[in-house]
Protein backbone atom coordinates (compact mmCIF):
# COMPACT_ATOMS: atom_id res chain seq x y z
CA UNK A 1 0.00 0.00 0.00
CA UNK A 2 2.89 2.37 0.72
CA UNK A 3 4.49 1.79 -2.66
CA UNK A 4 1.27 1.95 -4.65
CA UNK A 5 1.07 5.78 -4.91
CA UNK A 6 4.77 5.98 -5.76
CA UNK A 7 4.44 3.44 -8.55
CA UNK A 8 1.32 5.13 -9.87
CA UNK A 9 3.04 8.51 -9.82
CA UNK A 10 5.88 7.17 -11.96
CA UNK A 11 3.94 4.78 -14.17
CA UNK A 12 4.26 6.93 -17.29
CA UNK A 13 8.03 7.38 -17.02
CA UNK A 14 9.68 4.01 -17.61
CA UNK A 15 13.22 5.36 -17.44
CA UNK A 16 12.59 7.09 -14.12
CA UNK A 17 10.90 3.98 -12.76
CA UNK A 18 13.98 1.88 -13.53
CA UNK A 19 16.23 4.43 -11.83
CA UNK A 20 14.24 4.48 -8.58
CA UNK A 21 13.41 0.77 -8.67
CA UNK A 22 17.13 0.04 -8.41
CA UNK A 23 17.23 2.04 -5.18
CA UNK A 24 14.17 0.53 -3.49
CA UNK A 25 15.95 -2.32 -1.65
CA UNK A 26 18.24 0.13 0.15
CA UNK A 27 15.68 2.82 0.95
CA UNK A 28 13.64 3.08 4.13
CA UNK A 29 9.91 3.91 4.09
CA UNK A 30 10.87 7.38 5.34
CA UNK A 31 13.19 7.90 2.37
CA UNK A 32 10.52 6.66 -0.02
CA UNK A 33 8.06 9.19 1.36
CA UNK A 34 10.68 11.89 0.95
CA UNK A 35 10.96 11.28 -2.79
CA UNK A 36 7.24 10.77 -3.43
CA UNK A 37 6.45 14.38 -4.30
CA UNK A 38 9.50 14.69 -6.55
CA UNK A 39 8.63 11.43 -8.30
CA UNK A 40 5.22 12.79 -9.18
CA UNK A 41 6.69 15.96 -10.66
CA UNK A 42 9.37 14.01 -12.49
CA UNK A 43 6.78 11.64 -13.88
CA UNK A 44 4.78 14.55 -15.25
CA UNK A 45 7.90 16.02 -16.86
CA UNK A 46 8.96 12.69 -18.32
CA UNK A 47 5.74 11.46 -19.87
CA UNK A 48 4.94 12.05 -23.52
CA UNK A 49 2.88 15.14 -24.30
CA UNK A 50 -0.74 14.44 -25.20
CA UNK A 51 -1.74 14.62 -28.84
CA UNK A 52 -2.32 18.24 -29.82
CA UNK A 53 -5.54 19.32 -31.49
CA UNK A 54 -5.02 20.97 -34.87
CA UNK A 55 -7.11 24.14 -34.94
CA UNK A 56 -9.17 25.11 -37.96
CA UNK A 57 -8.06 27.93 -40.27
CA UNK A 58 -9.61 29.42 -43.41
CA UNK A 59 -9.01 27.39 -46.56
CA UNK A 60 -7.43 29.04 -49.58
CA UNK A 61 -5.28 31.55 -47.68
CA UNK A 62 -1.64 31.73 -48.76
CA UNK A 63 0.40 32.00 -45.55
CA UNK A 64 4.10 32.23 -44.71
CA UNK A 65 6.08 32.15 -41.46
CA UNK A 66 9.44 33.93 -41.24
CA UNK A 67 11.87 33.49 -38.34
CA UNK A 68 12.12 29.94 -37.03
CA UNK A 69 14.08 30.26 -33.80
CA UNK A 70 13.31 28.92 -30.33
CA UNK A 71 9.84 30.47 -30.42
CA UNK A 72 9.17 30.87 -34.13
CA UNK A 73 10.06 27.27 -34.98
CA UNK A 74 7.33 25.57 -32.94
CA UNK A 75 4.84 28.35 -33.67
CA UNK A 76 5.49 27.94 -37.40
CA UNK A 77 4.98 24.21 -37.01
CA UNK A 78 1.51 24.75 -35.53
CA UNK A 79 0.58 27.15 -38.32
CA UNK A 80 1.80 24.70 -40.97
CA UNK A 81 -0.07 21.77 -39.41
CA UNK A 82 -3.32 23.74 -39.34
CA UNK A 83 -2.84 24.87 -42.94
CA UNK A 84 -2.10 21.31 -44.05
CA UNK A 85 -5.32 20.10 -42.41
CA UNK A 86 -7.20 22.80 -44.35
CA UNK A 87 -5.63 21.71 -47.63
CA UNK A 88 -3.06 24.51 -47.85
CA UNK A 89 0.73 24.68 -47.56
CA UNK A 90 2.60 27.21 -45.45
CA UNK A 91 5.84 28.70 -46.74
CA UNK A 92 8.73 28.79 -44.27
CA UNK A 93 11.62 31.24 -44.43
CA UNK A 94 14.61 31.64 -42.14
CA UNK A 95 17.91 33.47 -42.45
CA UNK A 96 19.52 30.04 -42.10
CA UNK A 97 17.79 28.21 -44.94
CA UNK A 98 18.65 24.75 -43.60
CA UNK A 99 16.53 25.40 -40.52
CA UNK A 100 13.52 26.08 -42.73
CA UNK A 101 14.14 22.89 -44.70
CA UNK A 102 14.41 20.78 -41.55
CA UNK A 103 11.18 22.17 -40.08
CA UNK A 104 9.35 21.84 -43.39
CA UNK A 105 10.03 18.10 -43.43
CA UNK A 106 8.41 17.80 -40.00
CA UNK A 107 5.15 19.58 -40.72
CA UNK A 108 4.32 19.27 -44.46
CA UNK A 109 5.36 22.84 -45.21
CA UNK A 110 7.35 24.31 -48.10
CA UNK A 111 10.73 25.93 -47.37
CA UNK A 112 11.79 28.95 -49.40
CA UNK A 113 15.25 30.45 -49.78
CA UNK A 114 14.38 34.09 -50.51
CA UNK A 115 11.74 36.59 -49.48
CA UNK A 116 10.91 36.98 -53.16
CA UNK A 117 9.38 33.51 -52.90
CA UNK A 118 6.71 34.94 -50.58
CA UNK A 119 5.17 36.91 -53.44
CA UNK A 120 1.41 36.54 -53.42
CA UNK A 121 1.07 35.63 -49.74
CA UNK A 122 -2.02 36.93 -47.97
CA UNK A 123 -0.59 36.65 -44.45
CA UNK A 124 3.05 36.63 -43.32
CA UNK A 125 3.80 35.90 -39.67
CA UNK A 126 7.21 36.84 -38.27
CA UNK A 127 9.10 36.03 -35.09
CA UNK A 128 12.49 37.74 -35.10
CA UNK A 129 15.01 38.91 -32.48
CA UNK A 130 14.25 42.66 -32.55
CA UNK A 131 12.24 45.33 -34.33
CA UNK A 132 15.34 46.18 -36.37
CA UNK A 133 15.12 42.84 -38.20
CA UNK A 134 11.35 43.28 -38.53
CA UNK A 135 11.82 46.66 -40.17
CA UNK A 136 14.28 45.24 -42.69
CA UNK A 137 12.02 42.31 -43.50
CA UNK A 138 8.94 44.54 -43.81
CA UNK A 139 10.72 46.80 -46.31
CA UNK A 140 11.73 43.74 -48.34
CA UNK A 141 8.21 42.30 -48.27
CA UNK A 142 6.58 45.58 -49.25
CA UNK A 143 8.08 45.06 -52.71
CA UNK A 144 6.60 41.56 -53.17
CA UNK A 145 3.29 41.49 -51.28
CA UNK A 146 0.06 42.64 -52.89
CA UNK A 147 -2.11 45.40 -51.39
CA UNK A 148 -4.31 44.02 -48.64
CA UNK A 149 -1.75 41.52 -47.37
CA UNK A 150 -1.07 41.46 -43.62
CA UNK A 151 2.20 41.27 -41.70
CA UNK A 152 1.65 39.71 -38.25
CA UNK A 153 4.71 40.39 -36.09
CA UNK A 154 5.17 38.04 -33.12
CA UNK A 155 8.54 39.54 -32.18
CA UNK A 156 8.93 41.08 -28.71
CA UNK A 157 9.34 44.46 -30.34
CA UNK A 158 9.48 48.17 -29.69
CA UNK A 159 5.96 49.67 -29.95
CA UNK A 160 7.23 52.98 -31.35
CA UNK A 161 9.23 51.25 -34.09
CA UNK A 162 6.25 48.97 -34.80
CA UNK A 163 4.06 51.99 -35.45
CA UNK A 164 6.66 53.41 -37.82
CA UNK A 165 6.92 50.10 -39.69
CA UNK A 166 3.15 49.91 -39.91
CA UNK A 167 3.01 53.42 -41.36
CA UNK A 168 5.52 52.49 -44.08
CA UNK A 169 3.56 49.37 -44.98
CA UNK A 170 0.30 51.35 -45.08
CA UNK A 171 1.79 53.54 -47.80
CA UNK A 172 1.97 50.39 -49.96
CA UNK A 173 -1.57 49.32 -49.10
CA UNK A 174 -0.37 46.66 -46.64
CA UNK A 175 -1.57 46.02 -43.08
CA UNK A 176 0.32 45.24 -39.91
CA UNK A 177 -0.69 43.60 -36.62
CA UNK A 178 1.67 43.27 -33.68
CA UNK A 179 1.21 39.98 -31.87
CA UNK A 180 3.93 39.23 -29.28
CA UNK A 181 3.49 36.08 -27.25
CA UNK A 182 4.21 34.95 -23.69
CA UNK A 183 4.77 31.40 -22.55
CA UNK A 184 8.34 30.64 -23.54
CA UNK A 185 9.61 27.74 -25.66
CA UNK A 186 7.48 25.24 -23.74
CA UNK A 187 4.30 27.19 -24.45
CA UNK A 188 5.27 27.65 -28.08
CA UNK A 189 5.88 23.92 -28.45
CA UNK A 190 2.59 23.04 -26.76
CA UNK A 191 0.65 25.70 -28.69
CA UNK A 192 -0.50 27.38 -25.48
CA UNK A 193 1.16 30.81 -25.54
CA UNK A 194 -0.75 33.95 -24.67
CA UNK A 195 -0.94 36.24 -27.70
CA UNK A 196 -1.54 39.98 -27.30
CA UNK A 197 -2.64 41.57 -30.57
CA UNK A 198 -2.54 45.22 -31.56
CA UNK A 199 -4.03 46.71 -34.72
CA UNK A 200 -7.19 47.55 -36.63
CA UNK A 201 -10.03 45.35 -35.28
CA UNK A 202 -11.10 44.17 -38.73
CA UNK A 203 -7.55 43.15 -39.66
CA UNK A 204 -7.03 41.48 -36.27
CA UNK A 205 -10.21 39.42 -36.77
CA UNK A 206 -9.01 38.41 -40.22
CA UNK A 207 -5.71 36.92 -39.01
CA UNK A 208 -6.84 35.73 -35.58
CA UNK A 209 -7.53 32.11 -36.69
CA UNK A 210 -3.85 31.75 -37.64
CA UNK A 211 -2.70 33.17 -34.32
CA UNK A 212 -5.01 30.77 -32.50
CA UNK A 213 -3.13 27.81 -33.99
CA UNK A 214 -0.26 28.36 -31.52
CA UNK A 215 -2.14 30.11 -28.70
CA UNK A 216 -3.97 29.14 -25.55
CA UNK A 217 -5.28 32.68 -25.09
CA UNK A 218 -5.64 35.48 -27.64
CA UNK A 219 -6.59 39.06 -26.74
CA UNK A 220 -6.88 42.19 -28.87
CA UNK A 221 -5.41 44.79 -26.52
CA UNK A 222 -5.62 47.97 -28.63
CA UNK A 223 -4.21 49.79 -31.69
CA UNK A 224 -0.99 48.93 -33.49
CA UNK A 225 1.93 48.84 -31.06
CA UNK A 226 -0.14 48.14 -27.95
CA UNK A 227 0.58 44.42 -28.08
CA UNK A 228 4.31 45.08 -27.98
CA UNK A 229 3.81 47.60 -25.17
CA UNK A 230 1.96 45.06 -23.03
CA UNK A 231 4.60 42.40 -23.74
CA UNK A 232 7.63 44.42 -22.64
CA UNK A 233 5.85 45.59 -19.50
CA UNK A 234 4.99 41.95 -18.80
CA UNK A 235 8.63 40.96 -19.24
CA UNK A 236 10.11 43.63 -17.00
CA UNK A 237 7.51 42.71 -14.36
CA UNK A 238 8.63 39.10 -14.81
CA UNK A 239 12.19 40.09 -13.93
CA UNK A 240 11.03 42.22 -11.01
CA UNK A 241 9.09 39.32 -9.51
CA UNK A 242 12.11 37.04 -9.95
CA UNK A 243 14.41 39.53 -8.22
CA UNK A 244 11.92 40.03 -5.38
CA UNK A 245 11.50 36.30 -4.82
CA UNK A 246 15.25 35.69 -4.81
CA UNK A 247 15.90 38.67 -2.50
CA UNK A 248 13.37 37.45 0.01
CA UNK A 249 14.69 33.89 0.04
CA UNK A 250 18.30 35.05 0.35
CA UNK A 251 17.36 37.22 3.33
CA UNK A 252 15.62 34.34 5.08
CA UNK A 253 18.47 31.94 4.37
CA UNK A 254 21.36 34.26 5.23
CA UNK A 255 19.97 35.90 8.35
CA UNK A 256 17.60 33.29 9.79
CA UNK A 257 18.84 29.97 8.42
CA UNK A 258 15.57 29.16 6.66
CA UNK A 259 15.92 26.58 3.90
CA UNK A 260 14.99 28.40 0.64
CA UNK A 261 12.81 25.49 -0.47
CA UNK A 262 10.87 25.49 2.78
CA UNK A 263 10.44 29.28 2.66
CA UNK A 264 9.33 29.09 -0.96
CA UNK A 265 6.81 26.35 -0.17
CA UNK A 266 5.29 28.51 2.57
CA UNK A 267 5.21 31.61 0.39
CA UNK A 268 3.55 29.65 -2.42
CA UNK A 269 0.71 28.89 -0.02
CA UNK A 270 0.48 32.54 0.97
CA UNK A 271 -0.19 35.93 -0.58
CA UNK A 272 3.40 36.60 -1.68
CA UNK A 273 3.43 33.90 -4.33
CA UNK A 274 3.97 34.46 -8.05
CA UNK A 275 4.86 32.45 -11.15
CA UNK A 276 8.49 33.06 -10.27
CA UNK A 277 8.21 31.54 -6.78
CA UNK A 278 5.95 28.73 -7.97
CA UNK A 279 7.86 27.73 -11.11
CA UNK A 280 11.02 29.64 -12.07
CA UNK A 281 12.83 29.53 -8.74
CA UNK A 282 12.08 25.84 -8.03
CA UNK A 283 12.73 24.61 -11.57
CA UNK A 284 15.61 26.80 -12.70
CA UNK A 285 17.35 28.28 -9.65
CA UNK A 286 17.02 25.67 -6.89
CA UNK A 287 18.12 23.00 -9.37
CA UNK A 288 20.97 25.07 -10.82
CA UNK A 289 19.66 24.47 -14.34
CA UNK A 290 19.25 28.12 -15.37
CA UNK A 291 17.83 26.80 -18.63
CA UNK A 292 14.30 28.14 -19.15
CA UNK A 293 15.11 29.01 -22.76
CA UNK A 294 14.87 32.83 -22.88
CA UNK A 295 18.18 34.52 -23.65
CA UNK A 296 19.31 37.18 -21.22
CA UNK A 297 20.26 39.50 -24.08
CA UNK A 298 16.72 39.48 -25.49
CA UNK A 299 15.27 39.90 -22.01
CA UNK A 300 17.51 42.92 -21.41
CA UNK A 301 16.36 44.36 -24.74
CA UNK A 302 12.74 44.17 -23.59
CA UNK A 303 13.62 45.83 -20.28
CA UNK A 304 15.32 48.67 -22.13
CA UNK A 305 12.24 49.16 -24.29
CA UNK A 306 10.05 49.24 -21.20
CA UNK A 307 12.35 51.80 -19.56
CA UNK A 308 12.22 53.95 -22.70
CA UNK A 309 8.42 53.87 -22.55
CA UNK A 310 8.56 54.99 -18.92
CA UNK A 311 10.88 57.86 -19.75
CA UNK A 312 8.55 59.02 -22.52
CA UNK A 313 5.60 58.95 -20.12
CA UNK A 314 7.49 60.33 -17.08
CA UNK A 315 5.50 63.55 -16.90
CA UNK A 316 2.17 61.76 -17.23
CA UNK A 317 3.11 59.18 -14.61
CA UNK A 318 4.23 61.84 -12.15
CA UNK A 319 7.05 59.79 -10.68
CA UNK A 320 4.83 56.76 -10.04
CA UNK A 321 7.36 54.32 -11.52
CA UNK A 322 10.12 53.37 -9.07
CA UNK A 323 10.79 49.62 -9.06
CA UNK A 324 10.80 48.80 -12.78
CA UNK A 325 13.68 51.15 -13.72
CA UNK A 326 15.83 49.47 -11.05
CA UNK A 327 15.00 46.09 -12.56
CA UNK A 328 16.33 47.29 -15.91
CA UNK A 329 19.60 48.39 -14.31
CA UNK A 330 20.12 45.04 -12.57
CA UNK A 331 19.26 43.08 -15.71
CA UNK A 332 21.80 45.05 -17.73
CA UNK A 333 24.40 44.41 -15.03
CA UNK A 334 23.66 40.67 -15.26
CA UNK A 335 23.87 40.81 -19.05
CA UNK A 336 27.30 42.44 -18.87
CA UNK A 337 28.48 39.85 -16.35
CA UNK A 338 27.10 36.61 -17.82
CA UNK A 339 26.63 37.47 -21.52
CA UNK A 340 23.59 37.80 -23.71
CA UNK A 341 23.40 34.09 -24.48
CA UNK A 342 22.90 33.14 -20.81
CA UNK A 343 19.41 32.23 -19.67
CA UNK A 344 17.40 35.10 -18.25
CA UNK A 345 17.02 33.29 -14.91
CA UNK A 346 20.76 33.92 -14.41
CA UNK A 347 19.79 37.36 -13.11
CA UNK A 348 19.37 35.61 -9.75
CA UNK A 349 23.09 34.75 -9.76
CA UNK A 350 23.81 38.46 -9.51
CA UNK A 351 22.10 38.59 -6.11
CA UNK A 352 23.56 35.25 -5.01
CA UNK A 353 27.10 36.44 -5.70
CA UNK A 354 26.55 39.65 -3.79
CA UNK A 355 25.12 37.69 -0.88
CA UNK A 356 27.82 35.00 -1.14
CA UNK A 357 25.14 32.36 -0.82
CA UNK A 358 23.51 30.18 -3.44
CA UNK A 359 19.88 29.20 -3.14
CA UNK A 360 21.11 25.69 -3.83
CA UNK A 361 23.30 25.64 -0.69
CA UNK A 362 22.31 23.67 2.37
CA UNK A 363 21.45 26.24 5.01
CA UNK A 364 21.91 25.41 8.69
CA UNK A 365 21.42 27.48 11.82
CA UNK A 366 24.59 28.49 13.64
CA UNK A 367 23.53 27.82 17.23
CA UNK A 368 26.53 29.73 18.59
CA UNK A 369 25.48 32.97 16.99
CA UNK A 370 22.44 34.77 15.69
CA UNK A 371 23.18 34.32 12.00
CA UNK A 372 22.87 31.43 9.63
CA UNK A 373 25.91 29.46 8.51
CA UNK A 374 26.17 27.85 5.10
CA UNK A 375 27.55 24.43 4.29
CA UNK A 376 29.25 25.07 0.96
CA UNK A 377 28.47 22.50 -1.74
CA UNK A 378 31.24 20.23 -3.00
CA UNK A 379 33.06 21.83 -5.91
CA UNK A 380 32.17 19.44 -8.70
CA UNK A 381 30.58 19.71 -12.11
CA UNK A 382 27.04 20.96 -11.55
CA UNK A 383 24.76 17.92 -11.43
CA UNK A 384 22.24 19.77 -13.58
CA UNK A 385 24.66 19.64 -16.50
CA UNK A 386 26.44 16.98 -18.49
CA UNK A 387 29.68 17.70 -20.35
CA UNK A 388 30.13 16.24 -23.81
CA UNK A 389 33.57 15.26 -25.15
CA UNK A 390 33.74 18.47 -27.12
CA UNK A 391 33.35 20.42 -23.89
CA UNK A 392 29.84 21.69 -24.53
CA UNK A 393 27.60 21.78 -21.47
CA UNK A 394 24.08 20.52 -22.07
CA UNK A 395 21.19 20.83 -19.59
CA UNK A 396 19.75 17.58 -18.33
CA UNK A 397 15.99 17.02 -18.39
CA UNK A 398 14.42 18.37 -15.21
CA UNK A 399 13.28 14.95 -13.99
CA UNK A 400 16.85 13.62 -14.13
CA UNK A 401 18.07 16.47 -11.95
CA UNK A 402 15.19 15.97 -9.53
CA UNK A 403 16.08 12.31 -9.22
CA UNK A 404 19.80 13.10 -8.78
CA UNK A 405 19.00 15.56 -6.03
CA UNK A 406 16.84 13.06 -4.16
CA UNK A 407 19.56 10.42 -4.44
CA UNK A 408 22.07 12.89 -3.02
CA UNK A 409 19.75 13.83 -0.14
CA UNK A 410 19.17 10.19 0.75
CA UNK A 411 22.92 9.52 0.67
CA UNK A 412 23.57 12.56 2.89
CA UNK A 413 20.93 11.41 5.37
CA UNK A 414 22.55 7.98 5.53
CA UNK A 415 25.88 9.58 6.51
Amino acid sequence: QDLGPLQLAMASSAELTREIASLLPSLSPHALNAILSTARAASAAGRAAPAQVVKKVPAGTRVAFAGLGAMGGPMGRHVASAAHAAGSTVLLWNRTAEKARLLARQCSAEPVDTLEDLRGCDVVLTCLPTSKEVGWLADELSAVLSPGAVLVDCTSGDPTQTQRIGARLAEKGLHMVDCPVSGGPRGADAGTVTSMMGGDPAVVDRVKPWVETFSGKVRHVGPLGSGHAVKVVNNIMNGTHLFLGAEGLLLLAKRYGVDPRVACEVINGSSGRSLQTQVRLPEEVFTGRFGYGFKLGLFAKDCRIARSMMDEAAEELGGAVELLPRTKELVEEAEARYGGDADYTMIVRLLEERCQLELRDKVVVDRLGDKAAVMAPTKTVAPSMCVEPAGRIQPRPLWQWQLHRQQSQVASAAH
